[in-house]
């Protein structure tokens, strides 16, 4: 029996990360299950969890509803949902779906086929910006849909947008990709070795155009910092420009496309620099990591809002930054002189179990989905 999902993302790996944490926990619950994902291009994070892989073209067409862009070139692909379709349904007939999963936007190939074959879908549906609209753009694929499951608290704003959907919501908390045992943790030789301090730049994906200067703004306020540090700077796996330490830097630097291993290289840092993508931000205040958070701006969520909430949440250790070597190179500052981290803010071995986001999201699936039970009994 095969889970089934579509994970969009050509920018930022979000969607994949959500889809794979919940995905993970169903098969844990539904024996002799699997997982096939139709994605716009392979993913190591897929991989490594044994997902299996279909890439397709993924053009502004074939999604149902309003959503950011996709590629400037769509113009010239001549693919539509309409030539997906069959491609997609012959996919299916092989494999026995139990259930269908979409991260915040509706792929119409797999929902068109699966709704023709009677295969129940989910929705996982995140935050965004004008999402009241974006709401009635699917309002009829929506009314079709099992379940809808919400990746936050149940705030206001969130109850109210989902009002005529409140059947079938389940507001779930953070969803985090499941944590695996680590392979091998070179950074604390190395940090030990030098006795330098940690620190970790994140760029999540890397595939915004705005990544590389991001990257360099963040090296360059690391040099500022008295201390000596490994700066670790994952640029992130769709990242195709080249980062090189400014002249002169006077710490470590070791910079990698991927890092396999990524919560635990968080877990270890003295601090963190990111930009306020919503995985990144629901890892760092998992674990209690002091972190710096330079938002972006974004097509599809405001991450200038979490910054704001997050920075303004009790017990915080997340400062906000402008893209400015000097404010940023304040903000590490501050980061690294909060004191050691208690097991309770994060680091103690409960951290690395599996998120209660994705469990909780794997259990509303079931209740909403009850021929699942069946299936797998």
């Amino acid at each position: 029996m095969r889970i089934v999902a579509f994970a969009w993302n050509h920018e930022g790996l979000g969607h994949v990360s959500r889809l794979a944490a919940i995905t993970g926990e169903l098969t844990h619950r539904i024996p002799r299950s699997s997982a096939l994902f139709f994605v716009e291009q392979p993913y190591d994070i897929l991989e490594e969890t044994g997902i299996t892989q279909i890439p397709v073209p993924v053009p502004n067409s074939t999604f149902a509803g309003d959503i950011a862009r996709v590629h400037d070139d769509d113009g010239d692909l001549a693919v539509t949902a309409e030539a997906l379709r069959p491609f997609v349904a012959n996919v299916l007939s092989r494999v026995n779906p139990v259930v269908a999963l979409h991260d915040s936007v509706i792929w119409r190939p797999l929902y068109d086929v699966c709704l023709s074959a009677g295969i129940p879908q989910t929705l996982v549906l995140r935050e965004r910006v004008r999402l009241a609209d974006y709401l009635a753009s699917i309002s009829g694929e929506l009314a079709r849909f099992a379940g809808i499951v919400v990746p936050h608290a149940p705030s206001d704003h969130l109850v109210e947008a989902l009002d005529a959907h409140r059947d079938r919501a389940a507001f779930i908390g953070p969803v985090i990709r499941e944590r695996r045992p680590p392979r091998r943790r070179w950074w604390r030789t190395e940090r030990d070795a030098g006795g330098r301090r940690l620190v970790v730049i994140s760029a999540g994906g890397g595939g915004y155009d705005d990544v590389a200067a991001y990257l360099s703004t963040m090296v360059e306020a690391c040099s500022g910092i008295e201390e000596p540090l490994h700066v670790v700077t994952v640029t992130g796996p769709l990242f195709r420009g080249r980062l090189d330490a400014p002249p002169g830097f006077p710490h470590r630097l070791t910079t990698l496309p991927y890092e396999p291993d990524l919560s635990y290289l968080f877990a270890d840092a003295d601090a963190a620099v990111t930009q306020a993508g919503y995985n990144t931000i629901n890892e760092l205040r998992s674990l209690g990591v002091p972190a710096v958070l330079v938002p972006s701006p974004r097509g599809y969520d405001d991450q200038f809002q979490r910054a704001a909430a997050e920075a303004g949440s009790a017990h915080n250790r997340l400062f906000v930054a402008k893209p400015v070597a000097e404010d940023v190179g304040r903000a590490l500052r501050s980061a690294l002189a909060l004191p050691p981290r208690t097991p309770s803010e994060g680091g103690g071995s409960p951290l690395f179990e599996h998120s209660d986001g994705a469990a909780a999201a794997a259990e509303a699936i079931l209740r909403r989905c009850p021929g699942l039970r069946t299936q797998g009994e």
